[in-house]
């Protein structure tokens, strides 16, 4: 009777690629430090890669075989900065993203960047109960959905019960075609 391990590999059983594993009690594996770090933001190298490659392809999306360019990403993501922007998000804020894996996440991604906004990812599996708790531990000022998550017709949760979120009097929104934001309303 064989005991043949099918997930077993040269790296687990720790064989001519030991070198790679982390040395020591380091927990992480360095790398060759004879390059010094670039001190770029992530809007620059999103620049930059625009400038490299242009329409080439940057992303795939196999769910709905949607192709993006280099271009139409930092346009889209441009977009969403400055919906985030006209709904009062700056820099140092926290933007929820509660979405499954998307083109839309992308976007956000990258126009959270190119704000200065700090996004928070969220399980997409979450309830509601665990979305509140989330959303009050982190302080979002603003969450992103996929429709999904919550349908176009509702308005938001008023999930936020902390003081310095901001409250609105007005429904305003950032949306895309698949995806909404909206600034969190207190519940005080």
């Amino acid at each position: 009777m064989s005991t043949h391990n099918p997930f077993s590999s040269d790296f687990l059983q720790g064989r001519s690629d030991d070198h790679l594993r982390p040395q020591g009690t380091l927990s992480y594996v360095a790398g060759s430090t004879d390059e010094p770090l670039k001190f770029m933001t992530i809007p620059q190298l999103l620049d930059r890669a625009c400038s490299r490659h242009g329409g080439r392809t940057a992303a795939t999306f196999a769910a709905d075989s949607a192709s993006l360019s280099w271009y139409d990403l930092r346009e889209r993501s441009n977009d969403v900065a400055a919906g985030l922007l006209a709904l009062g998000v700056g820099r140092g804020d926290r933007v929820g993203i509660w979405a499954p894996n998307r083109a839309e996440w992308l976007y956000v991604q990258f126009g959270t960047a190119r704000i200065g906004a700090i996004l928070v990812n969220i399980n997409p599996a979450y309830r509601t109960s665990e979305l509140e708790y989330a959303l009050n531990k982190v302080g979002c000022k603003a969450l992103i959905m996929a429709p999904r998550s919550f349908p176009k017709s509702k308005p938001m949760p008023p999930v936020c019960r902390q003081p310095n979120c901001r409250s609105s009097s007005t429904s305003s929104s950032l949306t895309t075609d698949r995806t909404r934001a909206a600034p969190i309303h207190s519940q005080n």
